[in-house]
């Protein structure tokens, strides 16, 4: 189908951002007006691409600013702040790989660029969600990277991930969501669970898959913890451990792995809201006031918390059914 041109009177206000005095295209969201380059938005998105076809003929602009611009109304589905900030990766796309997007700037750009058929700020947005929710390795103990990872924008995560196809974001969110308020106490996340169910939206498998993964991680941690240290990094064997009743001592094993059991109980240790987190020998007064064991042997305890760390996190992908299709 041959296009048509029309001439035409066109309101809006002009956006003070994207205005190209040598654009060849206006562009409207509601009422304001975007002056571009067609060839530019046409050849990183195939909406454009289409839009701008044969078979849509434009009207062009006949007075004003925009004079000879030809005109097309942008989809209502996508926001001028969200269009803007594709924009931005596309005309400036040094200043993101230099000055990472926030959180919620990279699901902007997700819901632009899917609109859009914007490979290239599509391939943007999901990398930098899957660098926020990196579920390559355990989470670290530092939270002061500054991201938002609270059981709302965790769930957000995870019906963004189901939805656009980014299965690298669905474990660390899973996990944020597990040692959270909501699921983070076994003893209550079932009864605190059938109080909030209607506020949970993510999918009822997804819900059961983390009751069944808090069960499962109680059970490994409740089993770590209460074994005592090894002694494999007494420093007795060197000769310089002056705890009095360590491994050197000659004191039932017995009886210093009760002392151990009674301490982890005393304290609540046997279930903690984030078992990946918590390190239980950071400051252990007790134990180092009773002389029970050294720092070399609170040290190989963690030691071996940072190995179960990472057993207990690859072991995940089952108990989220996160499979490679997913």
């Amino acid at each position: 189908m041959e296009r048509t041109e029309r001439d035409e009177f066109v309101r809006f206000t002009k956006d003070e951002d994207f205005w190209y005095e040598d654009g060849d295209v206006l562009l409207l969201i509601g009422n304001t007006g975007l002056r571009l380059h067609e060839s530019r938005v046409a050849g990183y998105c195939g909406y454009f691409h289409e839009l701008f076809g044969p078979g849509n003929p434009a009207g062009v602009v006949v007075t004003g600013e925009a004079a000879g611009c030809r005109v097309y109304p942008v989809t209502p589905e996508l926001s001028l702040e969200d269009f803007k900030h594709l924009l931005k990766a596309i005309e400036s796309p040094f200043e993101y790989a230099t000055s990472p997007p926030s959180q919620q700037v990279a699901i902007a750009l997700l819901f632009a660029a899917h609109i859009l058929s914007c490979g290239y700020v599509l391939d943007l947005a999901k990398k930098r969600l899957c660098d926020i929710w990196d579920g390559r390795t355990p989470p670290t103990t530092d939270r002061s990277d500054g991201e938002d990872r609270s059981p709302d924008s965790a769930i957000r995560a995870i019906k963004l991930g189901r939805r656009y196809g980014i299965p690298g974001v669905l474990k660390r969110a899973f996990y944020e969501l597990l040692s959270s308020w909501i699921f983070g106490r076994e003893s209550e996340s079932v009864t605190f669970f059938l109080s909030v169910i209607g506020e949970l939206t993510i999918a009822e498998d997804d819900i059961h898959r983390l009751l069944a993964a808090r069960l499962k991680l109680g059970r490994l941690w409740r089993k770590f913890v209460v074994d005592p240290p090894s002694g494999a990094w007494c420093v007795s064997q060197d000769g310089a451990c002056s705890a009095r009743r360590c491994c050197h001592a000659g004191e039932s094993k017995d009886v210093r792995a009760g002392e151990w059991r009674n301490v982890v109980c005393e304290q609540g240790l046997l279930e903690v809201v984030d078992p990946l987190r918590y390190d239980l020998t950071k400051d252990w007064r007790i134990i180092r006031e009773a002389e029970t064991w050294c720092q070399g042997c609170l040290e190989s305890k963690r030691q071996a918390w940072e190995e179960m760390r990472v057993e207990w996190w690859n072991e995940m992908d089952a108990w989220f059914d996160l499979s490679k299709k997913d």
